[in-house]
């Protein structure tokens, strides 16, 4: 259980995983306890994680979904610059849940909110 406290400020919270083609991993993160300034993703390992002192989103190969995007209402994807409702209707309350997959046959990161895909 990870525990978001700030209301107003970005918490960080890593964990290190060594994935490896082909293989399919998959993440599942619910809500206790909503607030705005959500992210998931992963960030390649040899760039030494310059993502420790910022964001998911700031530079190299990382990707990620950044939901409550500055309200409850919209999320933004990185890398791909999509940016909208995105499925934060079904993201949005404590009890909610995201599944993110991360696929090294084909190369993809998707996610899903209730079930469906973003």
């Amino acid at each position: 259980v990870i525990k978001h406290t700030a209301t107003t400020a970005w918490n960080s919270v890593y964990g290190k995983v060594l994935c490896k083609a082909p293989y399919t991993y998959h993440w599942r993160f619910k809500i206790k306890a909503f607030s705005i300034h959500f992210m998931f993703g992963v960030a390649k390992g040899s760039d030494n994680y310059p993502v420790i002192n910022s964001h998911l989103g700031g530079s190299g190969d990382h990707y990620g979904y950044y939901a409550a995007h500055g309200s409850a209402k919209t999320a933004y994807v990185y890398h791909t610059g999509a940016k909208g409702e995105l499925g934060m209707q079904r993201f949005n309350k404590a009890g909610c849940v995201l599944d993110m997959y991360l696929d090294l046959k084909d190369y993809k990161l998707t996610f899903k909110t209730g079930g469906q895909d973003t």
